[in-house]
């Protein structure tokens, strides 16, 4: 039991920092200080100027610094441009690369 919560801990606090430092790579590629809200459930990237070339910049810059790879498949710019569905989706890259 100790060990499953330890494990959720664990897990939450790798949440809490990808979630941190995806926020802190879109606010380094923003060319204004235009005030970000991230915590809107719908949140969408065109709303601060993302376009494509843009957004495959980001993507480029994420499997970076995560040192992950997406497949093509799962790289669908409208569904991605929504913050909390590009979280969910490094998310499940981030920790699938922890177990390998």
């Amino acid at each position: 039991m100790k060990e499953r919560k330890k494990a959720d801990m664990q897990n939450n606090i790798e949440k809490t920092k990808v979630k941190s430092k995806l926020k802190e790579i879109i606010m380094a590629q923003m060319e204004n200080d235009e005030e970000i809200k991230f915590e809107e459930e719908k949140f969408s990237l065109d709303k601060v100027g993302y376009d494509s070339v843009k957004f495959v910049e980001l993507i480029v810059e994420i499997e970076d610094t995560f040192q992950v790879a997406f497949c093509d498949e799962d790289l669908d710019l409208e569904k991605l441009l929504i913050f909390s569905e590009l979280e969910k989706l490094l998310e499940k890259y981030v920790n699938n690369s922890d177990r390998e």
